[in-house]
Formats: C-alpha cells, sequence, structure tokens
C-alpha cells in the first residue's frame, strides 16, 4: 500500500507496549515517502481522559500532512510526532509514555495544524526475505556471568545484541566467549544500556570499546537494545554479512 501512487499516508493502531518496535522496523524495511503513522491508547475507553480518539485524529492529520512525506515511520501520541528510531516507551501508565530521550519530538499537532520541528535523515532500506529469528539481546547488569552468551554459541545463534555498560564495556571475564562467538560466526552487536549516546570511550582495559572493536564486534549507536537486535534480524534476514553487515548497522556517520 505505501507504493501506491494515490497514498497520502498510512495509519496503524497498534498496542503501546511494542509501538516502538514494529515502528522502527516498519522504518527500516518500508521505502518511499508515503508516511507510516503509528499511535494508540494508554487508557481504555471506559477510563476517565480516554486518549485513543484523540491520538487517533492527530495521527490522521500528520499522515494527510505534505509535510509528512518522506519521514518514514513515526510514533504520534499526545499530539507529538516521534521518530521511529528515537522513540521509547518511558513509564507503563502515563499517557505521555512515548518520548525520545535527549531529542524530543520531532514535531507537534496543535489543531489541524501539524507542525515539524526537523527531519531525521532516512537510511538505506533493508529487504529481507524474512526476519532471522535466531538473534538473542543479553542485557547487562552488575556481576552477571557469560552464560547467556555461551547458551546462545553452543544454540547456534546467528546473531546476539549485548546491551553494554556505559559507552559499551563488558565484565573483562566476558571476553573470551566473546572472541569465541565472533570466531564462530555469531554477529555479535555492541549496544548501551543508556538511552542514548555513542557507543564509544576511551578507556584501554579489558571489556572496554577498543578490546572489543579489536574482537571484531559491531557496534550500534544510538540504538536501544531491541531496536537494534531488530536491524540485526533484518540485515541477517537480507543476506548481509561482513563489512556490509557492519554498514548497516551504522546509525551514526562519525
Amino acid at each position: 500500500m505505501a507504493h501506491r501512487p494515490d497514498c497520502r499516508g498510512i495509519v496503524i493502531t497498534h498496542g503501546t507496549d511494542t509501538m516502538e518496535e514494529t515502528a522502527y522496523l516498519l522504518d527500516l524495511t518500508v521505502e518511499g515517502d508515503c508516511p507510516i503513522v503509528l499511535t494508540g491508547a494508554m487508557r481504555t475507553a471506559s477510563d476517565p481522559g480516554y486518549d485513543g480518539p484523540a491520538n487517533l485524529l492527530s495521527a490522521l492529520r500528520v499522515a494527510a500532512s505534505p509535510q509528512a512525506r518522506g519521514l518514514g515511520a513515526v510514533v504520534v501520541m499526545g499530539e507529538e510526532i516521534h521518530a521511529a528510531r528515537l522513540v521509547t516507551k518511558v513509564h507503563t501508565l502515563s499517557p505521555a509514555t512515548f518520548q525520545s530521550p535527549f531529542w524530543g519530538p520531532i514535531g507537534r499537532v496543535e489543531g489541524e495544524e501539524v507542525i515539524l520541528h526537523r527531519r531525521l535523515p532516512r537510511q538505506p532500506c533493508l529487504s529481507p526475505e524474512s526476519l532471522e529469528e535466531r538473534v538473542l539481546l543479553i542485557k547487562l547488569a552488575v556481576g552477571m556471568d557469560d552464560g547467556l552468551l555461551r547458551y546462545a554459541v553452543e544454540w547456534g545463534m546467528r546473531g546476539v545484541v549485548i546491551e553494554a555498560l556505559g559507552g559499551g564495556r563488558v565484565p573483562p571475564w566476558w571476553m573470551p566467549t566473546i572472541r569465541e562467538a565472533v570466531a564462530r560466526g555469531v554477529a555479535l552487536v555492541i549496544a548501551s544500556r543508556c538511552p542514548a549516546g555513542l557507543v564509544y570511550d576511551r578507556y584501554g582495559y579489558a571489556g572496554a570499546y577498543r578490546d572489543l572493536k579489536e574482537a571484531g564486534v559491531l557496534f550500534a549507536d544510538g540504538l536501544t537494545g531491541p531496536k537494534a537486535r531488530l536491524k540485526l534480524m533484518a540485515a541477517l534476514g537480507a543476506g548481509l554479512e561482513g563489512e556490509a553487515l557492519r554498514q548497516a548497522l551504522i546509525t551514526v556517520e562519525r
């Protein structure tokens, strides 16, 4: 539908728990200028202050706006327009749960007007025949051992995304298993468990960024772990490997 010449925009109503992931996957894989707008509700129809109709109306206004052409996929909630790459759900109950940490919304709906503050450059779309399902996400916490990563290697996972500490750091005792995973052909990607910022540091100790880079891991700048996992699933599903896979994971040019 997005490729039809008479399509001005698409609105998708979606549950809020995984809305950001669906939005990002669509942004990754659907080419063209037709905007795809996802929206939903944080309160049910029986609740005071039900937000569904207002969110749907805002989404329709964005989808129909000429300004939205070429935006890709966006989330519209609470009269705010958020880029799929940046948006995340930050509160379990609040109607203002969708935020783009440190960046803010790219626009707003004010009355009948759609106002865009900025545009994010679109990145090359991926064309997977299917998503590679054998991709595991591991979120690091203090004192964790590498058992989950060893499981991933032993059970034939095609890819692993590690939500690492800070600017991309893992405990030193993870490094032997990380090197083994890379040597056995597992696409191992480092994201940060921080909500924003580059995966990078200047530290030289074992398990820091430079050590990981020398071990042959890949990096997903500015993406949460779930979004980095989706991008890796799509890239592997498109048959990318080696340098092509590394380039596909780049979200921030340095």
